[in-house]
């Protein structure tokens, strides 16, 4: 089971916002990721977009909860603790903005987070959040793959789903009652 959110206008534009920080921080830093379909601020808006479908899929508020600081990623996008049926830890988002993508990290770059979780923010205003993994599940079950860099891929069929309990949630405590679905 899947869980798509419709973000809000306020939504769209603190990703936009959050999306041309990073981009124009990223100026200053060299990075291998090739995608040429897209700008960095594209590429980053999207990425700002998935941490705040994360945040309606825990409760959390992205105004307070995403990290703003312009200075270079920690390695994890939110830092939790464990309760109940959260995830707690370090917790990686993983955007794109293709429906039907996988998993991916950076071939290069360390993995510092405890768990990662899947967004497919395509096309927005609709962020899906697909599902989520360990870091053990990962480095057991992910293949380097060419995609013009070499990255680690997890098929998003191997990941654990967003489930039923998460739905309730997030939509009784999520996000100026913008329309959330479970597929």
């Amino acid at each position: 089971m899947t869980v798509t959110y419709t973000l809000s206008h306020a939504e769209i534009d603190l990703s936009r916002e959050i999306g041309a920080e990073r981009a124009k921080n990223k100026h200053a830093r060299p990075n291998p990721i090739i995608d040429r379909a897209h700008t960095a601020a594209e590429i980053d808006m999207a990425g700002a977009a998935g941490e705040v479908g994360f945040c309606r899929w825990r409760g959390l508020d992205p105004y307070t909860a995403i990290d703003r600081r312009p200075v270079p990623d920690p390695g994890w996008d939110f830092e939790l603790p464990a309760g109940g049926d959260l995830l707690g830890g370090r917790i990686q988002v993983r955007a794109t903005m293709t429906r039907g993508r996988n998993l991916l990290h950076e071939s290069w770059k360390p993995i510092l987070w405890d768990y990662a979780v899947l967004v497919w923010c395509a096309p927005l205003p609709f962020v899906t959040v697909v599902g989520w993994c360990s870091r053990a599940e990962f480095l057991e079950r992910a293949t380097l793959i060419d995609t013009g860099a070499l990255n680690f891929r997890m098929p998003w069929g191997l990941l654990h789903a967003a489930h039923g309990r998460d739905v309730t949630d997030a939509v009784t405590s999520g996000g100026g009652g913008a329309a959330c679905t479970a597929t």
